[in-house]
């Protein structure tokens, strides 16, 4: 008889994480939210350099890449923040009726759930900006009058992809605290500009967003400070640290 040979089995404690993450990341970007945004903005920027070549070729206007893309980042940053609130407000109370019974009671834990859906919705909307910060880098560019520094737009699209990445911390917390999507979109919004006032008071402990705003054109033609960036990012880690903690927390210790 052959000898029987103990199988060693390997247990992934982190695959429900993992599985969790893929399918809410996939479920985002087949989702018409996501899909309408990036159409959406893919569509203005090519409006708007159309625009611009029209005015270079009719009236012989000089066009600078850099005031087309300070615009179309301005204008896009915009536009984006409503959807990206949509997107991390729903992140967790869209799914409260089936919440219990059909997720949680698998395995896997709310911790590892939690994370799974704020990765997973922080990864959609940063890869849906970057894809549009770099077509709307390589058509200004190519198209219009070459005046860009290639580490300034990084460095500026890491700083708006960091305000971007602290938006959808809170928002996923909010959507752990509260039951009602549109309610937890409304109390979103009232946390953004509220908490934009507030921080706009305190000046010399935090970025001030609106100094972030201002100094874009600045920064994509590489005239930009290294302790600035410093502060964004740092500041933004400790949004998104802090949020997802005490989201989590507060969702692991809740009734669903």
């Amino acid at each position: 008889m052959a000898e029987s040979r103990a199988v060693e089995v390997v247990i992934n404690r982190w695959l429900p994480y993992w599985a969790v993450l893929q399918a809410d990341f996939f479920q985002v970007i087949r989702g018409w939210v996501w899909r309408t945004w990036v159409a959406v903005c893919l569509l203005a920027t090519a409006c708007w350099l159309v625009y611009r070549l029209g005015a270079h070729k009719e009236a012989g206007l000089v066009q600078e890449a850099s005031v087309f893309l300070t615009q179309l980042v301005r204008w896009i940053l915009t536009g984006s923040v409503g959807l990206v609130v949509i997107l991390a407000a729903g992140a967790i109370s869209s799914e409260r009726g089936t919440l219990a019974d059909s997720i949680l009671s698998r395995g896997i834990s709310r911790r590892q759930y939690y994370l799974g859906k704020f990765h997973a919705r922080l990864g959609a909307v940063l890869c849906g900006f970057f894809l549009i910060s770099i077509l709307a880098t390589i058509l200004g560019q190519f198209f219009l009058r070459e005046d860009l520094d290639l580490k300034g737009c990084l460095v500026a699209t890491w700083e708006v992809g960091m305000l971007l990445a602290a938006l959808v911390s809170i928002g996923v917390m909010v959507s752990a605290i509260l039951n009602n999507t549109l309610v937890g979109i409304m109390a979103l919004w009232l946390a953004v500009y509220g908490g934009g006032a507030v921080l706009s008071l305190v000046p010399g402990i935090v970025p001030q967003l609106n100094l972030v705003w201002n100094r874009i054109p600045y920064v994509i033609k590489g005239h930009y400070s290294l302790s600035n960036l410093g502060e964004i990012t740092v500041f933004s880690l400790i949004i998104c640290v802090l949020t997802s903690l005490f989201g989590m927390m507060y969702f692991s210790r809740r009734d669903v």
